[in-house]
């Protein structure tokens, strides 16, 4: 058993068998771990033997290699097998040879090809050195990377989605892209989850969150506020203070569509001030609405008219209103 750690590096090799994505086993029977994939290792690339079979280094964080990116792997015990002294390689994220968020495939090294005598089921297919591989059900697309700010841990796809952990940054000269979160104290925390950056498929060489115009987010803040985020209605409610002055902590969701499901209970709303409702045709503060409702039927149960022999008595319904007022006053807290 090696006690030193050795890396290498390889490129994925396109398989007739997607290894990566079902469930197979290999020549010895073997069962392959979710993820596996084959790799051609660089310093052996004139032998077939240089072909290996690898698992993630990280089952719980996988990031797909694409047929023809170049990764690093090293070899280490195994458990898939009961011998101890097993060893089997792992594979690391793949090596950004161009820099590019979206895709960093590379021509085959060669020409290879292996019969699918020696490899159950694993015939590679067959390419040329300047052929770029044919993935399985990937499709590339130019995306641009999203600005980075001093400091922030990024977890950006290929496809334009990010997660970013940031912070508030004062000094921002230095970024040709600036955020849409401000703050007065450095280095409080901000965290952004968006799904389908509009700038991402555009051209430049960084882009950042639009919250006018992604897709779909989540921003979680400490202490900044928002400064372009145009909601859906200009009323929002009286006494509510707007996304670019509001610096407490926030939770912000934007989306075309938003659906809360609770499946098996209550959907609870709860607020320590009030909650408020906007629509095309109204503007409402649900304190203010069941507070008005309260009054407008405690005034139809006093309500009397006045008659040829003096006021009228209290309508002939009174009990279907007072059954109504009292349901009200029920739900006050």
């Amino acid at each position: 058993m090696a006690s030193n750690l050795n890396l290498q590096i390889g490129q994925v090799v396109q398989t007739t068998t997607p290894t990566q994505f079902d469930q197979y086993t290999d020549e010895r029977n073997v069962e392959l771990a979710p993820g596996t994939i084959r790799v051609q290792l660089h310093a052996q690339r004139s032998s077939f033997s240089s072909i290996i079979t690898a698992i993630p280094a990280n089952a719980n964080f996988i990031n797909v290699p694409l047929y023809g990116e170049q990764v690093i792997v090293f070899s280490a015990i195994s458990g898939l097998t009961e011998d101890s002294k097993t060893e089997q390689y792992y594979y690391m994220p793949a090596v950004s040879v161009h820099g590019q968020i979206n895709n960093n495939i590379m021509p085959f090294i060669q020409n290879i090809r292996v019969d699918s005598k020696n490899y159950t089921n694993e015939g590679i297919s067959s390419t040329k050195k300047t052929k770029v591989p044919e993935q399985l059900s990937f499709e590339s697309r130019n995306i641009v990377n999203i600005q980075p700010y001093q400091g922030d841990t990024i977890l950006q796809d290929r496809f334009g989605s990010v997660l970013r952990f940031s912070s508030t940054h004062r000094n921002l000269s230095a970024y040709s892209q600036k955020p849409v979160w401000q703050g007065s104290t450095a280095a409080d925390p901000f965290v952004a989850l968006t799904c389908g950056l509009d700038g991402a498929q555009k051209s430049g060489y960084f882009t950042v969150e639009n919250p006018d115009k992604d897709s779909s987010l989540i921003y979680l803040s400490s202490t900044q506020k928002i400064n372009n985020l145009k909601l859906a209605q200009r009323k929002i409610g009286q006494q509510t203070k707007p996304l670019t002055s509001y610096t407490n902590p926030q939770v912000i969701i934007s989306s075309n569509r938003l659906i809360f499901n609770a499946r098996e209970d209550e959907l609870v709303l709860v607020s320590k001030k009030d909650i408020k409702l906007a629509t095309p045709n109204w503007s409402v503060d649900v304190d203010t609405l069941v507070t008005q409702l309260e009054a407008l039927v405690t005034a139809i149960t006093k309500m009397t008219h006045t008659t040829g022999v003096g006021p009228s008595g209290p309508p002939i319904n009174i009990a279907d209103f007072t059954k109504i007022l009292t349901e009200i006053k029920r739900m006050k807290q």
